[in-house]
């Protein structure tokens, strides 16, 4: 902390040599670290590029559930911290000794710092913990290595420990200390209280045995390390900032350099098109094997099944076990074929996140012959998981991510999706091409659905699949699946007066235990491999394309993967030409 306050000392002699200066960004830099504290303090975050996005991309009406009333409080007494500093800086008569401006700041940033040095105190421990000194007493640890490194596999999902350290602090604690190999990330177990600190890229979330959060706080490192400013306030959330300018810079200079390939020769059949609506659901973690639909023993798609003029794809296949790379895989013509050998054969947790499209995607060709186009997503827009995909997604004219629907910043439930759905088809009646992309059945499984759908019990409570038993596991999964068959009827409901046509399929699968493997990830993995494809029309569709309807029909049982999306969604919705390979598109007919 103290390296901290040497840090804002340097800021406030630089910012002091300017009365204007000082007093513009003095009361700039208490109100902005003042917020970020709060918020540190409320939601258990470290403002990062990330959240500087989804800032950006909220408006007022969402963002009024995170401005309570204790947020003004903060702000005010931050404020009137920084207009007495100005003030003292203002007082300094002319005539006064040379350097009695500077020492007398020195003075108030003394006092500041002590003030600071409470608040951090604070806004990093919840009022319940306060000034709860650790017992001096406690010499020897409650936890040994065997326990540290059970919590260390709950908390990363697998066995990349590095080796666990037993250290004694300069107070005389005892503290158990292990790494994450493949991240980097740090686990330290303290002695006596069997609380615990996770510790990723800078930040020290600590813990107590139940699993509540404590504190937030960045961590700091020696000076002689290294140690650098982005560790503390406000120098921390203006990285962010700088570093959210930087990678969206990045990702429109990458897609900058995407082929354009709504340049290549194609047209629109204008007469079965009009006012056709397509929409494109993206489900997450769903494996085909466990949809009634495909022979399921559990009834866990009831109303698809007794859906009329829906056709369901039994043997479809993803291209990737991972979002990153499925997305753009289903979005261009980018094949399995495509992608680095030593990825699509690995038979470990594998991870691409390198930008891999080389070209735009099917957006731009709906986008060229006339249709509204828009993109729902409950995924963020930044961070490497992310930006490969939300290059493609940027060219919508409409793209919502997770933070700007009515889902809660910590939560996110599929429906929240149809709100913003309801109102975008009332906006546009004319041809539109809109994705819908869910969280689906994307781990904690329990987390995935509302109440009313715990119809398989009991369910797995636990904080990692593993820690479940395999029935419960499976309960809960389920549980996820009837959700997206509810999901998937709401909004065949809200198209099926139009002329309409709806796809829907998986980004990858999901493993359950099998051969204790779990999630997703594992590109050898048949059940990470193996997902659901399901394509509904509406009536209208079926009497304008009929010929392209049964067409599809006739293919339901053959083998089917990502590899066909890109040119069946263009071709089943009118568009022919060069952009489209006619040997992937499902509705152009044989020869």
């Amino acid at each position: 902390m103290f390296i901290g306050f040497f840090y804002l000392f340097i800021l406030f002699f630089a910012v002091s040599l300017s009365h204007w200066l000082f007093a513009f960004l003095t009361p700039f830099l208490f109100l902005s670290s003042a917020a970020v504290a709060f918020y540190m303090s409320k939601f258990g975050i470290v403002i990062d590029a990330q959240v500087i996005a989804a800032l950006f991309a909220t408006n007022v009406t969402d963002s009024q559930e995170f401005v309570p009333g204790e947020l003004l409080v903060w702000l005010t007494c931050s404020l009137l911290l920084s207009l007495a500093l100005v003030y003292m800086n203002f007082s300094v008569s002319p005539k006064a000794p040379k350097g009695t401006s500077f020492w007398r700041l020195c003075s108030a940033v003394l006092l500041f710092m002590a003030v600071y040095a409470v608040f951090d105190r604070i806004y990093t421990i919840p009022p319940s913990h306060w000034f709860l000194p650790f017992n001096p007493s406690v010499s020897e640890a409650m936890v040994g290595e065997k326990e540290v490194r059970k919590l260390g596999k709950l908390i990363w999902l697998g066995d990349s420990l590095g080796k666990t350290r037993k250290r004694r602090t300069g107070k005389g604690r005892i503290e158990y200390r292990t790494k994450n190999r493949d991240t980097g990330d740090r686990l330290v177990v303290y002695a006596g209280k069997a609380d615990f600190s996770i510790i990723s890229e800078g930040t020290l979330r600590r813990y107590d045995r139940f699993g509540q959060h404590l504190l937030t706080r960045l961590t700091t490192r020696r000076l002689i390390r290294g140690f650098t400013p982005a560790g503390f306030l406000p120098f921390n959330y203006l990285g962010a900032l700088g570093e959210f300018v930087v990678s969206r810079y990045a990702m429109v200079n990458a897609a900058g350099a995407l082929k354009d390939i709504s340049l290549l020769p194609s047209s629109l059949n204008e007469k079965t098109s009009k006012q056709l609506a397509v929409i494109v659901v993206v489900g997450e973690s769903a494996r085909a094997d466990h949809f009634g639909l495909n022979g399921y023993q559990r009834p866990t798609t009831p109303i698809m099944e007794k859906t009329p003029s829906l056709l369901n794809f039994a043997d479809a296949h993803s291209c990737s076990a991972s979002t990153t790379v499925a997305i753009p895989c289903m979005l261009t013509r980018m094949t399995m074929s495509d992608l680095p050998g030593e990825y699509s054969s690995s038979n470990r947790k594998t991870y691409l996140y390198q930008q891999i499209a080389t070209e735009k995607s099917f957006i731009s060709v709906f986008r060229k012959h006339g249709f509204d186009t828009a993109w729902f997503s409950l995924n963020y827009l930044l961070g490497r998981k992310n930006a490969p995909i939300s290059m493609l997604l940027n060219e919508a004219e409409t793209v919502v991510f997770r933070n700007e629907t009515e889902a809660g910043y910590a939560e996110a439930l599929d429906e929240s999706l149809l709100g913003k759905l309801d109102r975008y088809l009332e906006a546009h009646d004319d041809r539109l091409m809109l994705a819908l992309h869910t969280r689906g059945s994307h781990w904690n499984y329990s987390q995935r659905y509302p109440p009313a759908f715990k119809h398989f019990t009991p369910e797995c409570a636990e904080r990692a699949p593993y820690q479940c038993g395999s029935k419960q596991l499976v309960n809960s999964y389920d549980n996820s699946i009837l959700y997206t068959d509810w999901f998937i009827s709401e909004v065949i409901k809200r198209v099926e007066n139009r002329n309409a046509i709806i796809f829907y399929t998986s980004d990858h699968g999901e493993s359950l235990g099998e051969d204790g493997i779990y999630t997703h990830s594992v590109m050898s993995r048949r059940e990470q491999r193996h997902i659901p494809l399901i394509i509904w029309a509406s009536e209208t569709y079926r009497g304008l394309n009929g010929d392209l309807f049964d067409t599809l029909a006739t293919r339901r049982k053959n083998p089917v993967s990502h590899d066909n999306m890109f040119h069946t969604i263009l071709g089943c919705s009118g568009i022919t030409g060069d952009v489209i390979d006619k040997e992937l598109d499902l509705c152009s007919p044989p020869g």
